[in-house]
């Protein structure tokens, strides 16, 4: 009987401590989320590396700009799908808020199946346009999507699961 309730102690422990959610907030508060605002976003991949070898360009060479361009619409429609105020917009519409997303690293792994799975790190920081006054700053650890059996599409749906916890952030 010990062995058994140790076993689902362990089983538990395991299932807590993966259960923990790739964003963090580091500073300031996620108020930002629940205000009927506009928001635009920054993404910089500018020193991003892929897999800590070398730069995500150097990795996709040609598919680079396609890959960022959808990633960065299929972030922002996931986002403006899942929450009910809080909506990405351009700077010609007057946002009351940035959205600067730095990305650190990149790096696939395999998944079920044999599919990729993409994983994100990074920071987000969210800034008052009013103020300039800096709201909240998030960290990305290890945000990951669905599997792919194609890198490049287990890469936007990374994204898609990254606008999807972003939206839903607390």
């Amino acid at each position: 009987m010990k062995r058994y309730v140790l076993f689902l102690f362990a089983v538990l422990l395991t299932i807590t401590v993966n259960a923990a959610s790739p964003l963090k907030v580091i500073s300031g508060t996620t108020s930002f989320l629940n205000a009927d605002a506009g928001a635009c976003i920054e993404f910089d991949f500018s020193n991003s590396t892929w897999e800590k070898d070398e730069t995500l360009k150097q990795h996709f060479q040609d598919e680079y700009d396609e890959l960022i361009n959808n990633s960065q619409s299929t972030f922002i429609n996931t986002f403006n799908s899942s929450n009910r105020n809080l909506k990405f917009v351009d700077k010609e519409s007057k946002p009351q808020y940035k959205v600067v997303v730095k990305f650190d690293n990149f790096e696939a792994k395999v998944g079920g199946f044999y599919r990729k799975v993409v994983r994100i790190w990074g920071t987000a920081t969210i800034i008052d346009l009013s103020s300039n006054e800096n709201v909240c700053t998030i960290q990305i650890t290890k945000s990951e999507g669905t599997g792919d059996y194609v890198t490049k599409e287990a890469f936007w749906k990374s994204f898609d699961k990254f606008g999807e916890l972003f939206s839903k952030l607390k």
